[in-house]
C-alpha cells in the first residue's frame, strides 16, 4: 500500500495575506516509482498538471 501525502498548505502570513504551497505530487510518488513502475509515474505528472491548475486558480485575483 502507498500513502503518500500530497496536499496543498495554505499558512497565513503576518501582513495578512496568505502563501500557498506545495510538493510537486510526481516528487512526492518518486520514492515508490521502483513499486508502481511507469504507471506511477505517469500518475505523478498528471497530478502535477491538476496541481498547478488548482495553484493557478487559487491565487487568481477576482475581477
Amino acid at each position: 500500500m502507498i500513502e503518500a501525502p500530497i496536499r496543498f498548505c495554505v499558512t497565513e502570513n503576518e501582513d495578512d495575506t496568505a502563501t500557498l504551497a506545495w510538493k510537486r505530487p510526481s516528487h512526492v510518488l518518486a520514492p515508490y516509482v521502483g513499486e508502481g513502475g511507469e504507471a506511477l509515474e505517469e500518475i505523478g505528472r498528471e497530478l502535477d498538471a491538476v496541481f498547478a491548475a488548482i495553484a493557478r486558480l487559487a491565487v487568481t485575483t477576482p475581477e
